[in-house]
């Protein structure tokens, strides 16, 4: 295990800054996802912790070691690092355990010292009993769970795991997810996970990153991102918010403050540094509801269902700005709907 140190970490393909002046640490044993959409930087991120590319300029160190900077570079081999990839890489002919032992074996460890470590990993990861069987006899949770073992066998300081489900259909991931919570647990490793789902992030890390365009927007727990999102691209990719255009009319006091929004009057919550005036509003789908009697008007233009409930998206406003809400019957396209906000966060200015 280690603590993992990005510092002002640039990484350049050419004329492409793929990434952006990063700075963030990883604590001893906390488990981190890298969360943002494709072609943001978070891959290069984990490449470069790997050590299978350089940094353009910035240090990326584990405790006070430094592994890439200025004249620096630790070879991939030397990290200690295990990575989990979206496909397994398990060799056919091979059985379980021998895929698992493969890299103490071309560490020059002997088959005999092998056997405890080989079954210690896959004791890890559930599969003690399977050892002898080859991997076209194993499903696609069992292939990763193998592949997860080959990389613990080896005592990773960190783990990298780049978007291992996504191979794996929607019911698999769901158990895949509790097996990756499970391993953390179990072990305390110092895990970075890649993905661009939300909610694979959501339901497993300590704390999330959002990146956007090589830069991060935004690192916190998952429940302050959801509820406190600092930049609009968080509060819109977080979620199914959106981001409205409002003027806070009260400012905060003990976290709350009063604001219009489409002439409509609400309480909404907001930091200290927030002052009157203009501000972006993130709105949630469950904090908004219908209220013949107060409220902003919106037009619906679109209803799907949910199971058990209906995603209704709406527009309000002269400018026609798109709304969302949960209903538990589907109103008509079309039709009118004056909406009254419960719950609102005011994004801070940058």
């Amino acid at each position: 295990m280690a603590q993992l140190t990005l510092e002002r970490l640039t990484k350049d393909f050419g004329p492409i800054r793929a990434v952006d002046g990063v700075t963030l640490t990883v604590e001893n044993g906390e488990f981190l996802a890298l969360l943002g959409p494709s072609g943001c930087g978070k891959t290069t991120i984990l490449r470069l912790i790997a050590g299978f590319e350089r940094p353009t300029s910035g240090r990326v160190l584990f405790d006070e070691t430094v592994m890439s900077g200025p004249g620096v570079h630790v070879a991939p081999e030397q990290r200690r690092v295990g990575i989990v990839f979206q496909s397994y890489a398990l060799w056919p002919h091979m059985s379980v355990a021998d895929n698992v032992g493969y890299p103490l074996r071309v560490a020059g460890v002997n088959a005999r010292d092998r056997r405890e470590p080989v079954l210690d990993a896959l004791t890890t990861v559930g599969l003690e009993s399977l050892a002898a069987r080859r991997p076209a006899d194993l499903s696609g949770g069992q292939r990763q769970r193998v592949a997860l073992a080959r990389c613990l066998v080896m005592k990773p300081r960190i783990l990298l795991f780049d978007e291992p489900l996504a191979n794996l259909d929607v019911h698999l991931r769901a158990a895949m997810q509790d097996e990756f919570v499970d391993l953390h647990r179990k072990t305390r490793t110092t895990i970075v996970y890649i993905t661009h789902d939300q909610a694979e992030a959501m339901a497993m890390a300590d704390r999330i990153a959002v990146m956007s365009d090589g830069r991060i927007e935004q690192a916190a727990a998952p429940e302050t991102l959801y509820d406190q999102p600092e930049t609009p691209m968080v509060g819109n990719f977080i979620g199914e918010g959106v981001i409205v255009e409002a003027t806070l009319t009260q400012a905060p006091v003990e976290g709350h403050g009063r604001a219009r929004v489409f002439g409509h009057e609400c309480t909404v919550r907001a930091g200290n540094r927030v002052t009157r005036g203009p501000v972006r509003l993130c709105l949630r789908p469950e904090a908004l509801r219908p209220d013949d009697g107060h409220g902003f008007v919106a037009t619906v233009r679109r209803t799907s269902y949910r199971g058990g409930i209906y995603a209704v998206e709406a527009t309000a406003g002269g400018a026609e700005v798109p709304v969302r809400l949960w209903l538990r019957r589907p109103p008509a396209i079309g039709q009118t709907l004056r909406i009254a906000v419960d719950d609102g966060w005011v994004i801070p200015s940058v």
